[in-house]
């Protein structure tokens, strides 16, 4: 900065020119959320960092080994780019966090502390800032003696204990509970008591036919364990029960709900085996009683109970849940209980400490409470059991609007667990696999990444693939996330999902799509790392692709693939475009390319054929042919805003004669073409059936300004024809096949009153129908009373030998 000194005597004048240099002296800013951590032995070590600094910074990770602390050469373990980095321009709320898989690092051991320095030197004037995380490595619970007796016994009948002698405590003085499992070869492990049990050191269960590893574990209040599982410690023989015996041990159980929960979902998770056997065991009343045990175990979360605790709970019943899916033996009340539950712990992630959990009204905040990754997984497996046994046209719109608030709580909850630093955290069930992935942008431009993971495990077979492109890397790379902080780079979901649950959330069943879908339904969408809220990503000039793979075999010849992007409301063409069909790994995929992020799925389409279309200029009446691509038509068909009708016509192919109510056919006809196109039967007007194959012939007229426009009519009718979606019937209630090149339009002028809507048309067709009707009956009358007269005049002749209308030949 230039300053200039002026000094005036009289008429004299000096001046004196000085520079001045202003620099900046004030340290680099940072800030950590947590200062004090415990972290179990093989967990995720996550400390969070920004730093802030009105110059060039660099910024640096490091172990302290003062005062006797533990310490450890991150650079022997993490990647450079972890520990250093260097910005050349001024940041504001850059992360800078640490990241630390503690299962791969054996330095690490149970009850070593650790001090974690974070430091940031401002490069234009040697200011520095320092930042100091005490982490202590939790000590798990030691394990100590297991007595079980009997070893061998009959199902359902023999009482088995599991006795826990010494040994069994905790070092560090924290408080404990116990869990007792059973498990199966090649099965799933089976929690008996779904709540620990604290100062409890005997347990009694029945089991049924099979050879079980006995699981005893001990847990700490950090959620640290340690198990003894004793390799096949139990042999059950098999029994063949009568319905009375199975009755009685169902009412059993039903009696042991009210005294002792958790030794009645031990009695009803082992009895639950009995549902997927093909013998006599697989009754009602097995089924009934583990539906009123999950029942109960699930209402029986109140709101004094913690999150955590609700979560095992939840954790527990899900084994029930699966087994009672399988045999198709949920009932709706347990449905609607399990998803109740799991929607309100996937709330938590949103709500106030202070709030009731249960049936309370959900407030939106951005005060987020991070989600632990097993309690994530939990909930998806309880909304995946529970969405199993129902049909997608059979899904609520509540439960699937429901469904997929949860997911965006999840979605909110692990961007606020997972680190920058970190590998992309995937979690996965049967029905969703999500993929949260918290970086920076820089270089994504043309990477290709998974949508769910590679070669990792998951139900997803296939996965799609996304790569974001050069809008959203610009987009994020830095940007202003909050109004007084900036953001470099962002948390990204992807997930895809095995079941339609997206159609279902729309109230208006003008929404339910009669297409085929053809793939999963890909899940893109953004959350703001700072107010923890999902971003509107849309109209972006470089598109995202999306490479999904199609399920089946393809008949290109009989329908296209089409990507279509859900809007809240329906599923449309709008957004994404298709690429050709192209072989990956011996599959067909389909690669979507869409300016806006949200729900994508490949759909069947109208089949890619040249159609003759007959349009017309608002100049000129003349028409002119035009050959479409059925894949384009909602694009090719141009109708002037100022054409009052348009006279349309396809042929169906059928012989005509089949017609036998011409009038009933006709108004059938008129009806549906009304509902196709979603407007009032008054503005389809002349509509004829004639001969030729049959071809069916109408206007479609102007309606008033809030109705379907005769554009968006016509585009709709050729959409029904060309996807096979407009179905016309014969008399026996065959479909009848529509010639797809058949159909035309033309712009016309529309008469001053339809011929069959002019009221005193009618009314003078009417009276002269009726004055001549009243003629006739006058005429005939006479007639007849003149024959009648004659014939008893001159007829001597006895009658024929056949009835009346039975004459000879």
């Amino acid at each position: 900065m230039m300053w200039t000194a002026t000094m005036t005597v009289g008429q004299r004048t000096g001046n004196y020119t000085t520079t001045v240099e202003i620099v900046n002296v004030l340290p680099p800013s940072l800030v950590l959320q947590l200062t004090n951590i415990i972290v179990n032995p093989g967990d995720k070590l996550r400390i969070p960092c920004t730093v802030t600094s009105h110059g060039p910074v660099m910024m640096m990770w490091s172990s302290s080994s003062d005062n006797g602390f533990d310490s450890i050469d991150l650079s022997t373990i993490l990647p450079s780019e972890s520990i250093l980095q260097e910005s050349t321009v001024s940041v504001t709320n850059k992360e800078f966090s640490l990241f630390l898989d503690l299962s791969g690092i054996a330095t690490l051991p149970a009850g070593a502390s650790f001090v974690f320095v974070v430091t940031a030197f401002a490069l234009d004037n040697e200011q520095s800032s320092e930042k100091r995380v005490h982490v202590t490595v939790n000590s798990p619970p030691t394990t100590g003696d297991v007595q079980i007796s009997p070893s061998n016994g009959t199902s359902m009948t023999t009482d088995f204990t599991i006795d826990v002698g010494d040994g069994w405590t905790d070092i560090d003085g924290d408080s404990t509970l116990f869990f007792f499992s059973v498990k199966e070869a090649n099965l799933d492990r089976i929690r008996l008591n779904a709540r620990g049990l604290s100062d409890v050191y005997s347990y009694m269960f029945k089991l049924t036919e099979g050879v079980y590893d006995v699981i005893v574990e001990l847990c700490d209040t950090y959620g640290a364990c340690s198990n003894m599982n004793l390799k096949a410690a139990i042999t059950v023989l098999g029994k063949t029960f009568t319905e009375a015996e199975l009755d009685q041990a169902a009412a059993s159980i039903t009696a042991t709900v009210k005294t002792d929960m958790n030794e009645a979902i031990g009695m009803a998770m082992t009895m639950s085996s009995l549902l997927v056997t093909d013998n006599q065991n697989s009754t009602d009343s097995v089924s009934l009683v583990i539906n009123e045990v999950a029942t109960s175990l699930l209402i029986s979360v109140v709101a004094a109970v913690d999150p955590a605790d609700a979560t095992s709970v939840l954790d527990s019943a899900n084994n029930m849940l699966q087994r009672l899916a399988d045999s198709g033996g949920l009932t709706q009340t347990v449905i609607t209980e399990s998803q109740s539950l799991a929607s309100d712990l996937a709330s938590y992630v949103t709500k106030g400490t202070g709030q009731s959990r249960r049936r309370k009204k959900r407030t939106t905040t951005v005060d987020i409470t991070p989600l632990p990754i097993n309690n994530a997984a939990v909930l998806l497996t309880t909304y995946s059991a529970t969405f199993s046994q129902q049909s997608e046209d059979s899904i609520s719109t509540n439960s699937a609007t429901d469904y997929h608030q949860s997911l965006d709580n999840i979605f909110i909850g692990l961007c606020a667990t997972v680190a920058y630093a970190e590998d992309p955290v995937v979690i996965s069930s049967t029905l969703t696999t999500i993929n949260i992935d918290k970086r920076v942008t820089e270089n994504t431009e043309s990477l290709v990444y998974e949508v769910t993971c590679k070669n990792c495990i998951s139900f997803i077979t296939h996965p799609a693939h996304v790569t974001y492109g050069i809008s959203i890397q610009n987009k994020y790379a830095s940007w202003d996330c909050s109004p007084y902080l900036s953001c470099y780079g962002a948390c990204f979901v992807s997930a895809q999902l095995t079941k339609d649950l997206v159609t279902p959330t729309s109230p208006s069943e003008m929404s339910l799509t009669n297409r085929v879908r053809r793939s999963d339904i890909i899940i893109l969408k953004v959350i703001n790392p700072v107010e923890n809220s999902i971003l509107t990503v849309g109209n972006l000039e470089t598109p995202i692709t999306i490479t999904i793979r199609v399920d089946g075999d393809v008949n290109t010849t009989a329908y296209s693939l089409q990507c279509l992007f859900w809007n809240h409301d329906s599923w449309t063409n709008n957004t994404c475009t298709a690429s050709s069909p192209h072989m990956i790994d011996l599959m067909t995929a389909v690669t979507c390319s869409c300016d806006t992020m949200g729900y994508i799925a490949i759909f069947e389409g109208p089949p890619i054929i040249e159609t003759i279309i007959s349009t017309s200029t608002e100049s000129s009446l003349e028409t002119e042919t035009v050959p479409v691509h059925e894949e384009t038509t909602e694009t090719i068909i141009s109708i002037p805003s100022s054409a009052e009708a348009v006279q349309v016509s396809f042929t169906i192919d059928t012989d005509y004669a089949i017609i036998v109510d011409h009038v009933q056919f006709r108004n059938e006809i008129k009806q549906k073409l009304a509902d196709t196109m979603h407007v009032k039967v008054k503005r389809i007007t002349y509509l004829s059936v004639e001969s030729g194959s049959i071809i069916v012939t109408f206007k479609v007229e102007h309606g008033s300004i809030s109705e379907t426009t005769i554009q968006e009519a016509v585009e709709k009718l050729l959409a029904a024809i060309m996807s096979n979606s407009l179905v016309i019937t014969n008399h026996h209630g065959g479909p009848l096949k529509i010639i797809k090149a058949s159909f035309t339009y033309e712009v016309v002028d529309k008469d001053p009153v339809p011929e069959e809507e002019n009221p005193s048309t009618l009314y003078i067709i009417l009276g002269c129908v009726g004055a001549l009707l009243v003629i006739a009956v006058v005429v005939i009358a006479i007639l007849l009373h003149k024959m009648k007269k004659d014939h008893t005049a001159v007829s001597t002749s006895p009658p024929p030998p056949y009835g009346p209308q039975m004459h000879g030949q």
